[in-house]
């Protein structure tokens, strides 16, 4: 938290980026930099560290991969769990202002998470009496997504279909990974969608997300 304070300021700082660990984002520990994060109006960016199951304190897969493939296509395992987590601990209640972008985490994921969460709120709501909305509108409101890595579906008609899933003219923000093996190039990946939620989504987000240190 006392690296935030020093540097909140500084221009070109538009965001903290906190590395992902045993303990689930939910947790209270977090907090005080959650406070310092959101009396900043700074925006908080976890990212895979590449030590997921490697070492002790990392945040844990479901198994220990044995090849890269796995452990690649396997990552967005650990977000869901800690947006599941900040969800259901009532993070957003707490902090309101707050914003949460998962960068290079998928997002397809947040369709399933969003409708099985707001069904079983219904029902099992008295466990977590902090959450006073449907746990979908906190995801909306404060939880952000990099397009990468883009989703390409066999049939390009889904691709239009899942962006209505995960209300992707308020959740997602561009993002390529240029120069990784695996980055997205804008024109083919994000080429099936249409102009105005290409605008959202490469200017529009990001600047209400970043405001004017951008």
């Amino acid at each position: 938290m006392a690296e935030i304070e020093r540097v909140a300021g500084w221009p070109g700082i538009v965001a903290i980026f906190m590395p992902l660990h045993h303990i689930l984002m939910g947790e209270a520990h977090y907090y005080p930099i959650y406070e310092a994060a959101q009396r900043h109006s700074l925006p908080i960016v976890t990212h895979p560290s590449s030590t997921e199951n490697v070492f002790a304190n990392a945040p844990r897969m479901a198994g220990t991969p044995t090849y890269y493939i796995e452990w690649h296509t396997a990552l967005s395992q650990i977000h869901q769990s800690n947006v599941l987590s900040m969800l259901c601990h009532g993070v957003f209640e707490r902090f309101p202002e707050l914003k949460i972008i998962i960068a290079e985490g998928g997002f397809a994921w947040a369709a399933e998470t969003m409708w099985k969460l707001d069904r079983d709120w219904q029902g099992l709501r008295g466990e977590v009496p902090w959450v006073k909305r449907p746990p979908s509108d906190y995801l909306r409101s404060n939880v952000r997504f990099t397009t990468q890595p883009m989703v390409e579906p066999h049939r390009k008609e889904h691709l239009l279909s899942l962006m209505e899933m995960v209300y992707a003219e308020e959740t997602l923000i561009f993002s390529s990974d240029y120069p990784h093996w695996d980055y997205d190039n804008p024109q083919r990946a994000l080429g099936g969608l249409p102009k105005d939620l290409l605008q959202k989504i490469c200017v529009d987000n990001p600047r209400k997300l970043y405001g004017d240190r951008l």
